[in-house]
């Protein structure tokens, strides 16, 4: 069931990005962090603390920090659908960041693919 909002919010944010794949891929990120502030503020404290790293991830461009808050958030049965939909945005944004280093051949943005492949 987790992947299936995963997809969905995926889809809604290709939706909400129109054709513009220049500014996407500069925004994606910035949005997927205040997007994950703005549905996880009223969160369990604790909740809220691991969304305030992923966002704080997100901002650092420390994506295998983000891949990993993401993942852990991800698996949470008390989560509503908006803030799936959020983790989702947030996991297409840095995993297009994650291939575009990897292409551009940087070996840290590689092995973070590769851990991330592993462990599916």
């Amino acid at each position: 069931m987790t992947k299936h909002w995963a997809y969905i919010g995926v889809f809604a944010a290709l939706l909400a990005a129109g054709c513009s794949k220049d500014r996407v891929e500069e925004a994606t990120v910035q949005e997927a962090s205040k997007k994950t502030q703005s549905v996880f503020a009223t969160s369990k404290p604790e909740v809220k603390a691991d969304a305030d790293k992923l966002s704080e991830s997100l901002n650092q461009s420390d994506f295998g920090s983000a891949i990993g808050r993401i993942e852990s958030l991800s698996v949470r049965p008390d989560l509503n659908p908006e803030q799936r939909e959020a983790l989702g945005v947030a996991r297409m944004a840095v995993m297009e960041k994650l291939r575009e280093g990897a292409a551009a051949g940087d070996k840290q943005a590689e092995e973070i693919l590769e851990t991330h492949r592993a462990r599916k």
